[in-house]
């Protein structure tokens, strides 16, 4: 009898083993995004093991599988039985860090341990993206010429708070009488250098956004200074900076920037693209984008004849040809009626999207009553 006892625990503990051990563990095979995300996106969370039911995929549920820290309202769905997917109801916060904690909710009646990590992940800190340095005239003295700096933002920026945070040079040389352009909080600020003189040289010029700068939004201001410095040729001559592309809707877009305002009567007679396309001209400040219907096209030879010129004398030295990729732009969504995103109650309740590269997409419809509208802007404005 003692013998058949002491078996049957042995027998016993294995079986405990067995059940505790690595095999009747759950596991997060990922968590994404992690690190730093975009305000508007949403999280997928793979586990190492069927967790939910049949009766509960691909719903929008309530309950809160994952708890964020601070608060995220937003629906869960089970896509798959290992797979979770969070969709927030808003924009996350700007410059915000956030903890993920996984409940044990996530496991329904299924007998698995839980082995789960807690997740972190913030919104872009506050960032100067790039500095655009091209010549352009004073404004208001259309007959001086200066060199204007256009100052990218993740976040708009009020342009009183930048006189105590910007330092401008030109050769080395500080430049105390540059004058802030913009006058309108946005996250373009653009900066002009005041009178230059003109050289048969290129020049030199740097600008520097020192830490601690905070933008419209408040929060955590610069976490260091940031230098940007270009080399502009004379004016005489005209440079091409970049060239981007991307798609808005099946129309596709490239935007070229030069080192002085193009001028936009001749531009029909200088730009061509392989294939050969419709293209429509639209000139900003030392930008120039080209619009065009692409249609399956995936590649696009974007060809410069030499001698295209600037408003302020300067021509292009040599042509320019350059293969942009149409291919893999990052996913998008929007309106295709720039000016108009609401239904008017007594209008043809329908507004057209146009989309990229994305396969799915929820639709949620807000009704916002006239004694609401400020209220709506003030919350939402930002984003929208």
């Amino acid at each position: 009898m003692r013998l058949l006892l002491i078996n049957l625990s042995i027998i016993f503990l294995i079986f405990f083993l067995i059940s505790c051990g690595p095999g009747n563990t759950v596991e997060v095979e990922s968590f994404t995004p992690t690190g730093e995300v975009q305000n508007l996106t949403n999280f997928t969370i793979e586990f190492s093991e069927d967790l939910a039911p049949a009766d509960v995929q691909d719903k929008w549920l309530d309950e809160e599988f994952v708890t964020f820290t601070p608060a995220i309202q937003g629906k869960f769905k089970w896509t798959s039985q290992s797979t979770l997917v969070f969709s927030p109801d808003s924009p996350l916060d700007p410059m915000q860090a956030y903890e993920a904690t996984i409940n044990k909710s996530v496991l329904f009646k299924t007998t698995f341990s839980p082995d789960f990590e807690d997740y972190s992940f913030h919104t872009p800190y506050f960032d100067v993206t790039k500095v655009d340095f091209f010549w352009t005239n004073i404004p208001y003295q259309n007959y001086k010429l200066s060199v204007q700096a256009n100052i990218y933002f993740n976040y708009p920026v009020d342009p009183k708070s930048l006189n105590d945070f910007l330092e401008v040079k030109r050769a080395g040389a500080e430049i105390t009488d540059f004058q802030i352009v913009s006058d309108q909080t946005a996250d373009v600020i653009a900066i002009n250098f005041g009178e230059v003189d003109q050289t048969d040289k290129e020049q030199l010029f740097s600008v520097t956004l020192k830490e601690k700068l905070v933008s419209a939004l408040g929060k955590d201001g610069l976490k260091e200074s940031r230098t940007f410095e270009a080399k502009l040729p004379p004016i005489t001559q005209l440079a091409i900076t970049n060239v981007t592309a991307g798609f808005d809707g099946a129309a596709g877009w490239i935007e070229v920037a030069t080192t002085q305002t193009l001028d936009d009567k001749k531009l029909k007679d200088y730009i061509s693209t392989t294939p050969a396309m419709k293209l429509n001209f639209l000139v900003s400040g030392n930008v120039l984008r080209i619009e065009t219907d692409l249609g399956s096209v995936q590649t696009v030879e974007l060809k410069i004849k030499k001698g295209l010129p600037g408003l302020y004398g300067g021509k292009l030295e040599f042509d320019y040809e350059q293969e942009v990729s149409m291919v893999n732009v990052e996913p998008s969504i929007n309106f295709a009626d720039k000016k108009g995103k609401y239904l008017m109650l007594g209008g043809e309740e329908n507004l057209k999207v146009n989309a990229v590269n994305i396969n799915e997409v929820e639709i949620e419809v807000s009704q916002v009553f006239k004694n609401n509208i400020l209220h709506f802007l003030n919350q939402y404005g930002y984003y929208y």
